[in-house]
């Protein structure tokens, strides 16, 4: 597990070692289902947050983020409820292609590793480290809140406005509390890069 965690982290350092960087803070709702064999569960709408990078050419970029989000889950097993808080830490790796240069929509689509740590609600209640990788897709768009080309400078790095919408899934059958299940988000992002 160490590895993995490890390998990710490298991974998302290949963006800053770049040129042409920007940093951008992101944030917004997203929509998570674990879906247990056998066991109803509903999609909980909780808050993400998180910092990323982003590099390449003009049209072409690569994006490396950090995501936190938590959610509460509550498990039947043998007609007992058992409640958790899952804390979620996802690191998508997507390649972003943008069909114009400013103020127009773009796709991203890529993979991430999400870390969940499954704390049990319950007195003494122990925490379950399980490791999801999962396939990302979304499509978005970008405002810039200056006008480059009234300073002058067409290379001049300025804030601009991202919203964002993308889909999850988990590739990963997990397991908690002998029930298995697989995850999926629909994220909706606001951000700015500067």
């Amino acid at each position: 597990m160490k590895k993995i965690i490890l390998n990710l982290l490298l991974l998302l350092l290949i963006p800053v070692l770049a040129e042409a960087n920007y940093l951008k803070v992101i944030g917004g709702l997203t929509s998570s289902k674990n879906d247990f064999v056998g066991f109803k569960n509903e999609s909980k709408l909780t808050l993400t947050g998180g910092v990323g990078i982003e590099t390449g050419a003009l049209r072409s970029r690569f994006n490396a983020e950090v995501l936190f989000s938590y959610e509460d889950v509550t498990l039947d097993v043998n007609g007992s409820l058992n409640k958790y808080r899952f804390v979620k830490l996802t690191m998508p790796l997507l390649f972003k292609y943008k069909f114009q240069e400013f103020n127009f929509p773009y796709a991203v689509i890529g993979g991430a590793g999400t870390i969940i740590f499954a704390d049990s609600l319950a007195e003494n209640g122990k925490t379950n480290a399980l490791f999801d990788f999962s396939i990302v897709i979304g499509v978005g768009m970008e405002i810039d809140l200056v006008n480059k080309k009234k300073l002058g400078d067409e290379n001049y790095k300025w804030s601009t406005l991202i919203i964002e919408g993308r889909y999850q899934t988990g590739l990963k059958n997990l397991t908690l509390d002998e029930r298995k299940f697989k995850t999926s988000s629909l994220y909706i992002l606001f951000g700015v890069k500067f």
